[in-house]
């Protein structure tokens, strides 16, 4: 887990095709200085991801053939990356073997929140909504107790009473 309570700004899931399933927004009003419409946030973040996985797969160190050459194999075809962190904000990402992205903004000083993200995923995402059968898979989620718990695992995480 975390290495303490630490600020919840957002939290993003999206499918593998960036259909976002779902979003909760922390911040004081759900607003934030010069936001743009919120179909627009959404497909900017899902840009951003796609944008940060294909340049580290970019980066990858490429094998060497037999007889010297380059190869078109890459040595580290499960690279991507977990955060990245500006001086306003800390961006965790985790991708499922499914093709579930989970995106959770912190404050700039949070640790590392890997094991959160794998929790969003099995514990409440996995368990309230696909295992619910009046859930759609692929469909935004739209669970009472999804949500429930998301806010309930939240607020102990950002220490909130």
């Amino acid at each position: 887990m975390a290495d303490g309570p630490s600020t919840w700004y957002s939290l993003h899931l999206f499918d593998r095709h960036g259909t976002c399933l779902y979003h909760r927004d922390w911040t004081q009003d759900g607003t934030k200085e010069g936001a743009s419409r919120p179909l627009d946030d959404k497909k900017m973040m899902f840009g951003l991801l796609f944008s940060l996985k294909s340049f580290v797969r970019a980066l990858e160190p490429k094998e060497k053939a037999a007889d010297g050459a380059d190869g078109s194999a890459r040595t580290g075809t499960t690279s991507t990356f977990r955060s990245f962190r500006t001086s306003t904000y800390k961006l965790h990402y985790l991708e499922s073997p499914t093709g579930i992205r989970v995106v959770l903004v912190t404050d700039p000083t949070a640790g590392d929140h890997g094991d959160t993200l794998r929790y969003i995923y099995r514990a409440i995402y996995l368990e309230y909504a696909v295992k619910n059968p009046l859930y759609d898979v692929g469909a935004p989620v739209d669970c009472p107790l999804f949500v429930a718990a998301l806010e309930k695992y939240a607020h102990a995480m950002m220490g909130v009473r």
